[in-house]
């Protein structure tokens, strides 16, 4: 659990909404460090005991959807881009 959660910690910065949602799914107490850290120092990077055995964890939603061929197909159109425009 703590590997999953000190993912969430480092991923934060990139994928806000997702690793916030992450972090809410473990039954830390409230004013925990597991809840108000938004960076780890060297203690918890060693020791990975911010959340203790046994902490409850419920299965988030799917974070990520599948791009589907139809979406997928529409955006050259959306973003711009495309054959001829130097990019790939």
């Amino acid at each position: 659990m703590n590997v999953i959660h000190l993912c969430a910690v480092v991923s934060e910065p990139f994928v806000p909404a997702a690793c916030r949602t992450v972090r809410d799914c473990f039954a830390a107490p409230e004013g925990s460090a597991a809840r108000t850290r938004r960076w780890i120092g060297p203690e918890e990077a060693r020791s990975l005991d911010l959340l203790p055995a046994g902490t409850g964890f419920t299965v988030p939603p799917v974070l990520f959807a599948k791009v589907t061929d139809e979406q997928l197909a529409g955006c050259p159109a959306r973003f711009g881009g495309g054959a001829g425009d130097g990019r790939p």
